[in-house]
């Protein structure tokens, strides 16, 4: 299921100091750092090689919205 611009903005950290990912779909979730800091993500494959590719903002609901989310 589709993230959405509310549960990207209310995203908080994993109560036991952990990262939190929220997945969205097709490889790309959100991951919310123990500081409370979030950043995108996107798993992809390149010959055989598991990548990732970051894209990290202040404005989450903006890159949500670019990104389709």
């Amino acid at each position: 299921m589709p993230l959405n611009g509310r549960q990207i903005k209310n995203a908080k950290p994993a109560e036991t100091g952990k990262k939190t990912k929220l997945f969205d779909g097709g490889g790309l979730y959100l991951e919310v750092t123990p500081v409370g800091g979030k950043v995108f993500r996107l798993k992809y494959h390149i010959e055989g090689k598991e990548k990732t590719l970051t894209k990290s903002t202040n404005k989450t609901a903006e890159t949500a919205v670019l990104c389709g989310v």
